[in-house]
């Protein structure tokens, strides 16, 4: 399937046809994270007809050295993926866990931006309080931005888990960066996050 799963997280490429689930291997190392990456106080929340925003983009690439059996072409840098997590009311409390942790062990900044997708049949500005308290700590580190689906669960008449395996592919469409990271909102890391998680020492 391409959703993701206790333990796993979805790795996709942002060519919807494209994916790869892959398990997560909690490797630790100690890394100081690029200071003009953070924004210390007030982070101000911008709220739009259908989204949320805030935060300011950290833009960020990964060096990675090639390993002497890669090929001649392989790649040195790599785009930080973004990560994209799916949610409703019932994901709130974990939400703010999960989002907490990435604030604290990205702080070598191997994530990008954040996108959250808001997937209820209930319209987001319901809940606005709450989603804003979830997401400002981590918009301190990075942008955050969440985009309500209601309206669209509504219409087409999809069932919540249905709508967000569709919607964990069509996001594709708003990714900039050629990798993103699925993330559910009981991902919540406990070691610090290290680029060797994700990719091989060719890039891949």
């Amino acid at each position: 399937g391409e959703g993701a799963f206790v333990g796993m997280v979805g790795f996709v490429m942002s060519t919807p046809t494209m994916f790869l689930l892959g398990a997560l291997c909690m490797f630790g190392i100690a890394a100081a994270g690029p200071e003009h990456c953070y924004h210390r106080g007030h982070v101000e929340i911008k709220h739009e007809a259908h989204s949320m925003k805030a935060g300011e983009t950290c833009n960020r690439t990964l060096e990675i050295e090639p390993g002497s059996n890669c090929l001649q072409c392989t790649r040195a840098k790599i785009q930080a993926p973004y990560v994209v997590i799916p949610f409703f009311e019932r994901d709130l409390c974990k939400l703010i866990y999960t989002l907490n942790s990435i604030a604290k062990y990205d702080r070598h900044h191997n994530f990008g931006n954040i996108i959250l997708m808001w997937v209820s049949r209930s319209p987001m500005h319901q809940y606005a309080g709450r989603i804003a308290h979830a997401i400002h700590k981590v918009a301190r580190t990075r942008h955050v931005t969440v985009e309500d689906y209601s309206q669209r669960l509504n219409s087409e008449q999809l069932s919540g888990w249905k709508a967000q395996e569709a919607m964990k592919l069509k996001i594709a469409k708003l990714i900039p960066t050629e990798f993103y990271i699925v993330l559910d909102t009981k991902n919540t890391f406990g070691r610090l996050i290290t680029k060797k998680m994700f990719f091989t020492e060719c890039n891949q």
